[in-house]
C-alpha cells in the first residue's frame, strides 16, 4: 500500500487478512491516508530505497566520526517519495537520543 503520512509518502503492506472488508480510512491516525494499492514497481522502488538507506547510514556515521560527535547513528529512513530522510541517533551515556529530519520543505516534527 502507498500511504500519505505527516512526514511524506510511505510504502507498506497488509500483514494479515481482514476478518471483514469495510471501505473506510483508519480512525487511529487521521493524518495517514491510503493513496492506493502498491504495485510491483512500488515494491522495487522500496527495495532501492532500503539500499540507499544503507549508504546514507554509512555516510552519516562517517560524518559523525569526522566531526568528532559523541553520538551513535542507529538508523536512517527515507520516506517513500524521498522528500525526507530521518536519521535516528543516540549519544553517549544515553542522555540524548532522537531523530533528525532533513527535508526539502519547512522543518519537520520528529515527534
Amino acid at each position: 500500500m502507498v500511504l500519505n503520512t505527516e512526514k511524506g509518502q510511505e510504502f507498506g503492506w497488509v500483514v494479515r487478512q481482514p476478518w471483514s472488508l469495510v471501505l473506510a480510512q483508519p480512525e487511529v491516525d487521521p493524518s495517514t491516508t491510503v493513496v492506493r494499492k502498491g504495485t510491483a514497481p512500488d515494491f522495487g522502488r522500496w527495495q532501492q530505497l532500503k539500499e540507499t538507506e544503507s549508504d546514507a547510514l554509512q555516510l552519516a556515521r562517517a560524518k559523525a566520526r569526522e566531526l568528532q560527535l559523541s553520538m551513535k547513528i542507529v538508523a536512517t529512513h527515507y520516506t517513500f517519495d524521498r522528500s525526507r530522510i530521518i536519521v535516528t541517533f543516540g549519544a553517549e551515556g544515553g542522555s540524548i537520543s532522537g531523530h533528525y529530519c532533513a527535508s526539502w520543505e519547512p522543518p519537520c516534527d520528529a515527534g
